[in-house]
């Protein structure tokens, strides 16, 4: 449910609906830890000098599965995503624009103090690409090029364009923070 929204500069909102992950990281996390998992993390994106790794898991393979073991992240993946797509139509209604196409969902594993999170996408796909984000943990995002700076909680969504002009830097609060994510595209 979305209890309010702030707009960080225009076309960037922070959707506050304070979703309880509660023991979903850590279920997702021993999933992804087994052999042979069904949710496995790839390495993403690491900046040695900064400290900082990410890694990324495709939630493509919870979305129906019937396995029992994956039953509690298929019932928390289906809860985000019915808080997503409202966050997703009411961006959608506030800008004219009809999302068609997105990637699916991944989850995202932050270590470190920070994470150029902005994907490098084909310049002609920039001004037509979305982000959507659910920050699992708290986090700092900023937009480098704005030099703005703001908090998201837990539980909270993030709607921005994607690559340039919205430079997205993810720290976690504590040493590391989960978000799910997933790029969209009008029709």
């Amino acid at each position: 449910m979305i209890t309010g929204v702030t707009e960080i500069v225009p076309g960037v909102e922070v959707f506050h609906c304070g979703y309880d992950a509660g023991d979903l990281i850590e279920s997702y996390m021993v999933e992804a830890e087994r052999p042979w998992s069904y949710v496995p993390f790839y390495v993403g994106v690491k900046y040695e000098g900064e400290h900082c790794a990410s890694s990324f898991s495709p939630m493509s393979n919870v979305h129906s599965s019937a396995i029992p073991k994956l039953a509690k992240i298929r019932k928390a993946f289906w809860d985000m995503n019915e808080i997503t797509e409202d966050c997703v139509h009411s961006h959608a209604r506030m800008y004219g624009i009809n999302y068609k196409l997105d990637t699916g969902t991944n989850m995202m594993w932050l270590k470190g103090n920070g994470d150029n999170f902005s994907a490098s996408l084909w310049p002609q796909n920039n001004f037509v690409t979305t982000l959507i984000a659910m920050a699992l943990s708290d986090v700092v995002m900023r937009l480098d090029r704005h030099d703005v700076e703001f908090d998201v909680s837990a539980g909270d969504v993030v709607l921005m364009p994607c690559g340039f002009p919205t430079d997205l830097r993810i720290k976690p609060v504590d040493k590391e923070a989960f978000l799910t994510f997933r790029y969209m595209w009008p029709s």
